[in-house]
């Protein structure tokens, strides 16, 4: 990944999100609204528009929006409409890092020199965090500053008072990429001076691999501070660096004998330590007495280690484990099991053990039997019991085992017509999606019966769940249900927020665009937000 394009790269979700670059509460079509006779005329309006009706369809106002649009546009050889986008854009940017992310796009599609050293003064004025430095490294990227102008920005960076030391680390970093090393040693020795990037495997060991810290320094400056440390989790970023650094070893683990309260930090000292079955009979007594935080998958981790040192303790340590899963206070009994059959070859009393305790677990457990076992009978049976019992989200589980695990789609289409039946009363339709799309892959011909089930069951108040119903409607062929179940949204729309998450059902299930933008412009004349219980959550699309 080029570091340039470093922002626009990120995570598409992620990109929706991005909290440093919020334009404020303003929705991104009401803004192109106010575009119309100052940047742009109304046939260009439409034609925004019909070309990027899903930028359109978003709640959230954040920079992005405009680089997608503009993009967009010079995607669809509407290059000059493009660059009013983005000379828009670069009159809501509001830090030196959106000016340098302007920057790049600029450059890219128009290999706008003035523009660009327009953009670099702009952004040098109005720095107001440490992302600011970081990004304005993209005009080093375009060949906009070089030499003494990259150095100074190393510099003012260096002198920056940011508040947490990765912002130094990273920038130490990014010299030493430009071949800065002075500079680069002096940024990473602030980053140092912050603790967490002192304790910190990563940044110690890349320091140590360029050269911008020595063996002799760290040997003489972490013992102070390990001295100083309270906390456990700190000093365990340490570890890993024994091999480099043996000098810290032993005042390390002193150190973490000291401070170490629970079952997860002795099992992590075992590591280094020649008194393993000490420290692992300490864990595993934590563990049992529930002192302190311990989490179920360190039990195992426990018992593994002391098979290989004391094979009999780690038997009697299993058989004590199971008693608690027994006694409803350890969940990860499919572990102990895992341990019973690959480190002690006990298949036959593992399958005994794990039958007794299934009869007091869900459909979920057997799941993970059937993981362990494979395709054994005796699961099959307990999962078909268990369905005939079973609640709704039980029964959905069930019926994904019977199918995936034990490819018995017969069963499977049988629990399925249970779940169809179901529909007719069930309320809480959380996870609609889900259930819908298992009855589609499994047993399709139940599916319209399913939608219907649902449509005339939903509740009066009922809003996001009718994008999804349209989308199965339209798997069933149904396309009048499917626009009908958007009419029914539609009609329920209070704001102009759910105009917008109506719109994008349109084009996310639909792919629809017509129906979207007659929505959009349909119901701009509703007040932005409705309720407080109205949940907005932007898809991303292109």
């Amino acid at each position: 990944m080029s570091n340039c394009e470093k922002l626009h790269k990120l995570h598409k979700i992620s990109r929706l999100y991005y909290a440093d670059y919020s334009l404020g509460k303003d929705i991104p079509f009401r803004v192109l609204e106010g575009m119309v006779g100052k940047w742009i005329t109304v046939d260009e309006f439409d034609l925004i528009l019909q070309l990027c009706t899903a930028s359109f369809s978003r709640r959230w106002h954040i920079i992005f929006v405009w680089d997608d649009v503009g993009t967009r546009l010079i995607e669809k050889g509407q290059k000059d409409l493009a660059k009013k986008i983005f000379c828009f854009m670069e009159s809501l940017c509001q830090s030196g890092a959106d000016f340098a992310f302007l920057a790049i796009r600029v450059h890219k599609f128009w290999k706008d020199i003035a523009w660009c050293k327009k953009l670099f003064d702009l952004a040098k004025s109005n720095i107001k965090d440490e992302n600011c430095y970081y990004n304005m490294l993209n005009f080093a990227k375009i060949g906009l500053i070089i030499g003494d102008e990259v150095e100074k920005l190393f510099i003012d960076a260096l002198q920056y008072n940011a508040g947490y030391g990765y912002f130094y680390y990273k920038m130490a970093i990014k010299a030493y990429t430009l071949r800065k090393h002075h500079i680069a040693r002096s940024l990473y020795q602030k980053a140092l001076s912050h603790e967490d990037l002192l304790f910190s495997r990563k940044v110690l060991k890349k320091g140590l691999k360029l050269g911008l810290v020595s063996h002799a320094w760290l040997a003489l400056n972490l013992p102070k501070k390990i001295e100083k440390q309270d906390s456990f989790y700190m000093l365990e970023g340490l570890f890993g660096l024994f091999k480099e650094l043996p000098q810290i070893k032993q005042i390390t683990i002193q150190k973490g004998m000291k401070i170490a309260k629970n079952s997860g930090d002795f099992l992590k000292l075992s590591d280094f330590c020649e008194n393993k079955i000490e420290l692992l009979e300490r864990a595993f007594e934590l563990y049992m007495n529930k002192s302190g935080f311990s989490s179920s998958y360190e039990i195992s981790k426990i018992i593994k280690k002391m098979a290989k040192l004391d094979k009999n303790r780690a038997y009697e340590m299993l058989n004590l484990s199971f008693k608690l899963d027994f006694d409803g206070v350890f969940g990860g009994a499919e572990d102990l099991l895992e341990i019973l059959i690959c480190d002690f070859d006990e298949l036959d009393l593992a399958e005994k053990i794990a039958k007794k305790i299934s009869k007091n677990k869900n459909v979920y457990f057997l799941l993970a039997l059937a993981h362990i076992f494979g395709k054994k009978l005796w699961i099959k049976r307990m999962v078909l019991n268990k369905a005939l019992k079973a609640e709704y989200d039980e029964l959905l589980d069930a019926t994904e085992i019977l199918a995936n695990n034990f490819l018995d789609f017969n069963a499977a289409k049988s629990l399925c017509q249970m779940i169809v039946e179901l529909l007719k009363e069930h309320k809480n339709h959380k996870e609609l999606d889900c259930t819908l799309n298992l009855i589609y892959k499994i047993a399709p011909e139940f599916l319209e019966q399913a939608c219907i089930n649902v449509f005339e069951n939903l509740d009066k108040d009922s809003f996001i769940r009718y994008g999804v119903l349209a989308e199965n409607f339209l798997r069933c062929k149904q396309e009048n249900m499917s626009l009908e179940c958007l009419k029914l949204k539609r009609d329920k729309c209070i704001s102009f927020e759910n105009i917008l998450h109506t719109a994008q059902d349109a084009l996310w299930y639909l792919d629809n665009r017509k129906l979207a933008i007659e929505l959009l412009l349909n119901g701009r004349d509703l007040p932005d937000i409705g309720n407080e219980s109205d949940i907005f959550n932007d898809r991303y699309f292109w």
